[in-house]
């Protein structure tokens, strides 16, 4: 709840314009807007307000406003489905590509060594840290996630 200057209840005003305090609460509520010039003055804007939404009246609704609002509704849908079928023929012709990219940074890498470098020391050379919990669910989601792109591929034959 929000709070006036004089420490009143912001929410205590809006119920009296609404007509939704009990009698004590009204009563209660009109005492101190006797002595509390600031909640009389917001108490009048509510009052305000309130007699302004009863007076106002919503603009008849048009005899095709549900045709017109489906076939809105159909043209972002259709937008939507390209975008995604654009999207997803993107991703499915980039893997070939990064897969063969990785395979060939794989490859230089596993050749050997440069020639003419030493070997490091065994003592100095690393050593692998066992995967946390955390590293091993991120990698199976990867692995399902890479499951789903080949299945959405094998399905869809214009991806």
């Amino acid at each position: 709840m929000s709070r006036m200057a004089c420490g009143g209840e912001t929410e205590w005003l809006v119920g009296l314009a609404a007509g939704q305090l009990g009698a004590e609460g009204r009563a209660s509520l009109e005492r101190h807007l006797e002595n509390c010039a600031e909640c009389r003055g917001a108490a009048a804007g509510q009052a305000a307000v309130w007699a302004a939404l009863e007076e106002w009246e919503a603009a008849p609704v048009s005899e095709d406003f549900d045709q017109r609002l489906y076939r809105k509704i159909g043209r972002e849908a259709a937008w939507r489905d390209r975008a995604l079928r654009g999207w997803r023929l993107a991703f499915a012709r980039a893997m070939p590509l990064a897969a063969a990219a990785g395979i060939a940074v794989m490859a230089v890498f596993l050749a050997g060594r440069p020639v003419g470098v030493e070997p490091l020391p065994r003592a100095a050379t690393f050593e692998a840290q066992p995967l946390g919990p955390q590293q091993v669910q991120e990698a199976i989601e990867d692995f399902d996630f890479l499951r789903d792109v080949d299945a959405l591929a094998s399905a869809d034959p214009t991806l």
